[in-house]
């Protein structure tokens, strides 16, 4: 049997110590534990030995296989040794460590698309509700605006003070979003083995740039609305509600 280092320290346990396992079926079998370990970026949890274990549960076949270049040997002449298995079995995948990282890369970039094209979605449907809310806004508080152009804000401040309202109300909700995802971001990161990741990098430049465009995004949303403020008729918007 071979542990991760911390659960063999859990239950203690050192190498040389005999582990007994339960099967599924009620079996029970012990285990010399020989070595542990403390890098999980690739495997983890308990591994035990083939042969002991075959007897025991139904395997199918292998799905996975890892190998060290021997001492003496290049990691090229490894490649080598191991395309003519890949050639015998064509349906076998090759990776080296770096290729085998690149690949989980991939894999993690792949899901980063996906959330983006989810927030992109978002914030199409958050700049339609600023749109609207502003909207119901000026409708509601058509006596209050009649009131500010009758005591002299022109048609472009009428306008203007919409349009500010909304990159308020967007540039909260980017800062907002922005700051819940580097809580969750650094607690995914702090959830990775450090043999795996090692940095936490923040992208200032980046998240800088995203609350302002959702500043200016909400601008857009507001064009409507602000338009539809300055055209009101100021006699008749005082009239309201009287």
């Amino acid at each position: 049997m071979i542990l991760p280092t911390e659960r063999a320290a859990e239950r203690g346990v050192a190498v040389g110590d005999s582990v007994d396992m339960v099967f599924a079926d009620g079996r029970t079998a012990s285990f010399e534990l020989v070595a542990t370990f403390t890098d999980q970026s690739i495997v983890e949890g308990a591994w035990l030995d083939w042969s002991a274990t075959a007897p025991l549960v139904d395997i199918d076949g292998v799905e996975w296989v890892t190998a060290q270049v021997a001492e003496g040997y290049t990691a090229a002449e490894a490649e080598t040794a191991m395309a003519t298995i890949v050639d015998a079995y064509p349906q076998l995948v090759l990776q080296s460590s770096a290729e085998y990282r690149e690949s989980v890369e991939a894999e993690i970039d792949g899901l980063i698309n996906i959330i983006s094209l989810m927030l992109a979605l978002a914030i199409v449907i958050a700049l339609l509700g600023i749109g609207l809310n502003l909207a119901l806004s000026v409708v509601e508080r058509t006596r209050e605006i009649g009131l500010l152009r009758a005591v002299g804000m022109t048609r472009a401040q009428t306008r203007r003070m919409i349009r500010w309202e909304a990159a308020a109300i967007a540039m909260f909700g980017a800062v907002l979003g922005v700051a819940t995802g580097l809580l969750f971001g650094w607690g995914a990161v702090e959830a990775i083995p450090d043999t795996f990741l090692t940095t936490v990098t923040i992208p200032v430049a980046r998240l800088v740039i995203m609350v302002a465009v959702a500043g200016v995004a909400g601008v857009v949303a507001a064009i409507l609305p602000a338009r539809r403020a300055g055209r009101l008729n100021v006699l008749e918007a005082i009239s309201v509600g009287q």
